[in-house]
């Protein structure tokens, strides 16, 4: 891949999954003074303005956790509901596109690592509403989630870690 020579990389000896990934760029970006850190998917299709508008809109936030796509969780079935349009009481944050604010990672920690891919996003947005960080849904123009799944549908890989980890 080539990557411009002002952006960072940074190489695991192991697929860490998600979480563990996720959790290796927010330290650095902490350790580098970063006051929002935005995680993205890989699938996110991004116009070129669209992380300008984030950044932005980020600036006039206050601590907590921010982004374009909100699911639920569906108490009923104890799953979730992806996606929503409206943030709730019972929403999340999508760890498609999300922004964490250096305090939230400061008092709540990292993402659980253990999950290694699928629901971390969930279980990091209740944690962080447990400790009273608010959740903000905030709309970002080009951004597109697309949804392709690291395994595919209907393979043992995913029905494994989706069932396992919404347990």
């Amino acid at each position: 891949n080539e990557y411009p020579r002002d952006v960072p990389v940074i190489r695991t000896k192991k697929n860490l999954g998600y979480a563990g990934g996720m959790n290796r760029g927010i330290q650095y970006c902490i350790e580098h003074g970063a006051t929002w850190i935005a995680v993205a998917n890989d699938d996110l299709e991004v116009q070129k303005n669209s992380l300008r508008e984030l950044s932005k809109k980020l600036d006039t936030e206050a601590s907590g956790i921010a982004g374009p796509f909100v699911g639920t969780l569906d108490s009923s079935r104890w799953t979730t509901i992806y996606p929503v349009k409206k943030l709730s009481n019972k929403n999340y944050i999508s760890g498609s596109c999300m922004a964490i604010h250096r305090d939230v990672a400061a008092r709540i920690g990292l993402f659980y690592e253990p999950y290694f891919i699928y629901y971390e996003d969930v279980e990091y947005s209740v944690r962080a509403k447990k400790n009273a960080f608010p959740l903000k849904q905030i709309e970002i123009h080009g951004l597109k989630h697309t949804d392709g799944s690291t395994f595919q549908k209907k393979s043992f890989l995913h029905a494994y870690y989706l069932a396992r980890n919404h347990l």
